[in-house]
């Protein structure tokens, strides 16, 4: 936040109260401040962070790619393209699953099942990569892609990130994902189509 911004958020939500207090009485003054409380707390609600998206560095001269997807990377087409766009069979792999939830299940705060869903994808798409010869660890991630793997860059020194994307409803979304992360990354980003 800008050092500029908190002054102005106390005068935004102090000064309309105030005013109001002083022309129609404290009745006035009551709901216009809380009014402003209201909108200042929806505008910091509906905030997202936009800078650069940060990742760890290595020293170890290996390349590290970082492969997210919302499902199994088990077809043997796909395998083939996450394997391209991998580039290098000696780079250390890291799968990344967001732990998706279904929209009943993200209100009532049950991720049980899209945890569940995101270990069997994970451990499919690990068991598919080591039998086309290649080594890979894996994790779930937030239920948010973005957020997850942000998250995962954090600690994961990735060179490139591969984005497996689904071809159905959730496309809109990952699309959108997809364009932002190819704005905030420093490092190259591939996106592919899976099918389911």
């Amino acid at each position: 936040m800008r050092t500029w911004m908190l002054p102005l958020i106390v005068v935004g939500l102090v000064l309309p109260g105030s005013l109001g207090m002083l022309i129609a009485g404290p009745g006035l003054g009551l709901a216009i401040g809380e009014l402003c409380a209201v909108v200042v707390v929806v505008a910091a609600a509906m905030q997202r962070f936009d800078g650069p998206i940060e990742v760890a560095r290595s020293a170890d001269g290996r390349s590290h790619v970082l492969v997210a997807t919302a499902s199994a990377i088990d077809e043997p087409q796909l395998l083939e393209e996450v394997l391209a766009a991998c580039g290098d069979r000696d780079a250390d792999l890291l799968i990344l699953v967001p732990a998706r939830a279904g929209t009943l299940s993200h209100w009532t705060s049950d991720l049980g099942p899209g945890r569940q869903r995101a270990q069997v994808a994970l451990v499919h798409s690990i068991a598919a990569l080591a039998a086309a010869g290649l080594d890979a660890r894996g994790k779930v991630g937030d239920a948010d892609l973005l957020q997850a793997i942000e998250d995962a860059l954090r600690s994961f020194p990735a060179d490139r990130v591969v984005l497996v994307t689904e071809d159905r409803a959730r496309v809109r979304g990952q699309s959108r994902a997809a364009a932002e992360l190819r704005r905030r990354l420093d490092v190259p980003l591939t996106q592919l189509a899976g099918s389911r």
